[in-house]
């Protein structure tokens, strides 16, 4: 009895984190798989797809990061660890930090980055 009670949480358990994590693939968002023959999904489909997926995923960050000639939004898709994407700031700073690399010795770079592994 105790074994049955057992595999019937694990069941139950293991079908909400499936529906939690139920991302929607492209073929059942476009009608039709990427790259398949003669189909071509446009920018609205596109976008909304991009959409449903942040919505749905806590992996998923969508980010405006200009606009197209057409005047559109362009979108950067974040994917990453939940964790990472709350501290986003933090990584931003850090990889600015070492883009300029102004002033930045070896012996500075491996303290600052020991630093922010803490």
């Amino acid at each position: 009895m105790r074994k049955i009670i057992i595999l019937i949480c694990l069941i139950v358990s293991t079908q909400l984190f499936v529906q939690a994590q139920n991302v929607p693939t492209p073929k059942s968002h476009f009608g039709f798989s990427i790259g398949d023959n003669y189909h071509l999904a446009t920018f609205t489909q596109t976008e909304a797809y991009l959409k449903k997926i942040a919505a749905t995923s806590k992996k998923v960050k969508l980010q405006v990061i200009g606009k197209t000639e057409e005047g559109r939004n362009q979108y950067m898709v974040i994917v990453s660890d939940p964790n990472n994407l709350a501290n986003e700031e933090k990584y931003n700073s850090i990889a600015q930090k070492l883009a300029r690399a102004e002033d930045l010795t070896r012996q500075k770079l491996k303290n600052y980055l020991m630093k922010e592994r803490r």
